[in-house]
């Protein structure tokens, strides 16, 4: 009897592990600003691999904030580039850090921090398998930007 549970059991992982291996996992990947400072020319690089592309993909943008952060949003401006290194999509998105009326800080709070997670792009098909990366820089006024922790991308399997 506890050897057919045994057998089960090792049954359950392969089947889970083939599941596993069969769809894409959810990939982050956070760049830490030194002392909260961005610089306008400092472009972040953000790069995942695919290695059988068969679906649509959704991006997100995840940024960790403080809130002596100085304006009640972020300009940032983006390339997605393919495994060959062709630009696949170039785009400027404007995301909210903050309520416009009641300066309130949008997101997910969690002690001095906030943190904000949104779409930029979705239902994104590609289509080569490869390493692919996502450039990123901030497109504010100020050459050094503060109050920025850190920025993140997020890369999911379309629903």
């Amino acid at each position: 009897m506890l050897l057919n549970s045994i057998q089960k059991f090792i049954l359950l992982l392969i089947i889970s592990s083939l599941h596993s291996c069969s769809s894409f996992e959810k990939k982050i990947c956070i760049r830490n600003l030194k002392n909260n400072e961005w610089q306008k020319d400092s472009l972040l690089k953000f790069k995942f691999n695919l290695n059988q592309p068969t679906n649509k993909f959704n991006f997100l943008y995840q940024v960790q904030y403080l809130p002596s952060y100085s304006f009640q949003n972020i300009w940032l401006k983006y390339t997605l580039k393919d495994p060959d290194g062709h630009d696949l999509i170039q785009s400027k998105d404007n995301l909210f850090l903050f309520e416009p009326n009641t300066g309130k800080p949008l997101g997910d709070q969690s002690k001095n921090r906030n943190y904000a997670l949104a779409y930029f792009r979705k239902n994104v098909e590609l289509t080569k398998s490869g390493i692919y990366t996502i450039d990123i820089q901030h497109y504010m006024r100020p050459n050094i930007l503060t109050g920025i922790e850190s920025i993140g991308i997020v890369v999911e399997e379309s629903e």
